[in-house]
């Protein structure tokens, strides 16, 4: 993505040819296009509070293990697991819980 401002300084920055002062929108750009490029933004799969998908088990029961599935609200700590145990949607939660009951 090609960087839209550019700054001046601690407190202009410029967007095209125009520079302003203390404008917060503009410096909120800038923050975010500098945490960009450093690799330090991340950009979520779904707002938090999301309904997700949520692999349960295993539970040994009567001879077998059992594995089921559970809604949640998505949070920022369920990225490490995203499309392991926490799925958007609910086919994709299902086809991994087929997976794991073959």
């Amino acid at each position: 993505m090609e960087r839209l401002t550019k700054r001046h300084g601690k407190h202009a920055v410029q967007i095209g040819a125009e520079t302003r002062r203390n404008d917060l929108g503009w410096q909120r750009l800038a923050e975010i296009e500098d945490l960009a490029e450093q690799g330090r933004l991340v950009e979520l799969p779904v707002p938090e509070g999301t309904q997700v998908y949520i692999l349960w088990g295993p539970k040994y029961r009567a001879g077998k293990n059992e594995y089921g599935i559970n809604t949640g609200e998505f949070r920022l700590s369920d990225m490490p697991n995203l499309n392991k145990t926490v799925f958007i949607t609910r086919a994709e939660a299902e086809a991994r819980l087929a997976e794991l009951e073959v």
